[in-house]
C-alpha cells in the first residue's frame, strides 16, 4: 500500500480516493454508549450505532446506505472490551448491508452502463466534435450511448457507458 503522504493536499475522503483510484468510498460515523458496570451481574455494558454511506467515487453519487446498532452488550473483562464488542457488532451488520447495495450498484452499471459527462473546450468547429463522437461510438469495446450538444463555449457528450473498463476505452481514443 501506498503510505499516506502520497495523499497529501487531498481535500476530503473523495480526493483520497481518487488518489488511490478506489471505485467506492464509505463515510463511517460511530457513536458508543457506555453504561457502565452493572453490579448484579458483574458485567460492563455498551452499545454502540453505526451509520455507512457509500459514493461512487468518480461522481459523488450515492449508492447506499446502512444505519445499525449492537443493543446492548455485556462484558465481564472490561468497559473497553464492552464498547469494542459493540461497535463489532454493529460494524458487522452495517457492512453486511452497504456491500449488498454497493453490489446492486455495480450490477446496475453493468445491465445499464454508467452515466459520464465530457466537456471539450476551446472547439467550435462541428466536424471536430463530431469526430471525437464517432471515435467514441466507434470504438469496439465502447457499447454505450452518447449524446452531443453544443454550449456557449464547450461541447457537452452525455455517456451511458457501458464497458467493464473505461479506462481502456479512454487510452484507446486519446491515442488517435
Amino acid at each position: 500500500m501506498q503510505s499516506m503522504s502520497s495523499y497529501s493536499g487531498a481535500q476530503d475522503m473523495r480526493d483520497i480516493a481518487l488518489k488511490a483510484n478506489a471505485p467506492y468510498y464509505i463515510s463511517v460515523n460511530v457513536t458508543v454508549d457506555p453504561k457502565d458496570k452493572n453490579y448484579n451481574t458483574g458485567a460492563y455494558y455498551s452499545s454502540a450505532n453505526i451509520n455507512l454511506e457509500a459514493f461512487d467515487t468518480e461522481n459523488a453519487t450515492g449508492v447506499g446506505t446502512a444505519n445499525q446498532s449492537s443493543g446492548n452488550v455485556g462484558s465481564l473483562a472490561s468497559q473497553n472490551e464492552a464498547n469494542f464488542t459493540a461497535v463489532k457488532e454493529a460494524s458487522i451488520k452495517a457492512a453486511e448491508q452497504i456491500v449488498e447495495q454497493i453490489l446492486v450498484n455495480l450490477n446496475r452499471i453493468a445491465e445499464r452502463g454508467a452515466n459520464y459527462e465530457i466537456r471539450i473546450f476551446g472547439i467550435t468547429d462541428y466536424m471536430i466534435a463530431r469526430d471525437f463522437k464517432n471515435a467514441l461510438t466507434d470504438h469496439e469495446q465502447f457499447g454505450g450511448d452518447i449524446r452531443m450538444s453544443k454550449q456557449e463555449d464547450y461541447y457537452r457528450f452525455e455517456i451511458t457507458y457501458k464497458s467493464p473498463r473505461p479506462d481502456e476505452v479512454v487510452d484507446a481514443i486519446l491515442m488517435h
